[in-house]
């Protein structure tokens, strides 16, 4: 980590005379215990997608931005060694309309699971409901276009071998008032994925769903479907999620999660997730109290 701070710190002072450049980051653990089948649960923390960032910005003539961004991910619970940019590293272009990004980052499909899925973090069954492929490519190029309502995007991961294959993902998501609905494909790793989401506010409440379908050889592996709402409650720093999934080998999995906030940054939560399969071996039972600081 002293050879990660300190190549950061360079790249920093490098920056910091052209380009604005901000450090952003997550801190975020749970204490949780989690039982799967017949065996007793196990008490543990768990550090859930803390991470470090640099993002740099530079105006440019005619409306263009530069933007370069380095995200590691941290062990926060327990501390080993990083690789920078294992999250995101990438360089890119974009004005009003749109942009293109080169390198490693969340592709167009993974963001259109999570955009429609309540809750979706620790302690989610969102990946036993959904399945879906690793949600980064690398040695990507990014590519998104504003149409009127609609953004409209397309990665493409180059295999960087003679005849491989490609991965590529691509979606479309647009927003009609309260309304806000999305499609995506992913294919080129080994499976085909397809996916299609919708969320509703009504009043403070928003509602979501969410379908999914992997195929491999051309034959369909899973299809999820889920359900979910978001509910703010009034005159406090609360937000309570819930979700109910179902797939096709019958697993159905629920999800609650209850939020307070304690500032704009700091909030704590708690979680409860059951899923109950065919088999009593893959039934599982996970509860959890974490705090999160976002900065």
């Amino acid at each position: 980590m002293k050879k990660i701070a300190l190549v950061l710190a360079m790249f920093l002072a490098a920056g910091a005379a052209q380009a604005q450049v901000a450090v952003y980051g997550k801190a975020r653990q749970y204490l949780n215990t989690d039982a799967v089948g017949t065996a007793s649960g196990v008490t543990a923390l768990s550090n859930d997608s803390s991470r470090i960032g640099f993002r740099a910005t530079e105006k440019l003539a005619n409306g263009l931005t530069a933007t370069a961004v380095f995200e590691t991910g941290v062990a926060a619970d327990a501390p080993a060694a990083s690789t920078i940019g294992d999250r995101e590293s990438t360089i890119g272009l974009s004005n009003s309309m749109g942009g293109v990004r080169m390198g490693r980052a969340n592709h167009a499909y993974d963001s259109v699971i999570s955009a429609f899925s309540p809750v979706n973090d620790f302690g989610a069954s969102t990946g036993t409901t959904h399945t879906q492929p690793s949600s980064r490519i690398q040695n990507a190029v990014f590519g998104a276009v504003n149409v009127g309502p609609a953004a409209v995007r397309y990665d493409r991961g180059l295999s960087e071998v003679a005849n491989g294959t490609d991965v590529q993902a691509a979606s479309v998501a647009a927003t009609f008032g309260p309304v806000v609905v999305g499609v995506t494909r992913h294919t080129g790793s080994g499976s085909d994925y397809t996916a299609a989401g919708a969320s509703y506010k009504v009043g403070v409440a928003t509602v979501y769903g969410l379908w999914s379908d992997k195929k491999t050889a051309g034959a369909s592996v899973n299809t999820g479907k889920s359900v979910g709402v978001a509910v703010p409650v009034a005159g406090t720093a609360v937000t309570v999620k819930g979700s109910y999934g179902i797939n096709t080998a019958d697993t159905k999995s629920y999800n609650v999660q209850t939020t307070y906030a304690f500032s704009k940054t700091v909030s704590a939560h708690a979680i409860f997730r059951k899923e109950s399969a065919v088999l009593a071996a893959n039934d599982r039972q996970q509860f959890g109290v974490g705090l999160e600081y976002n900065f």
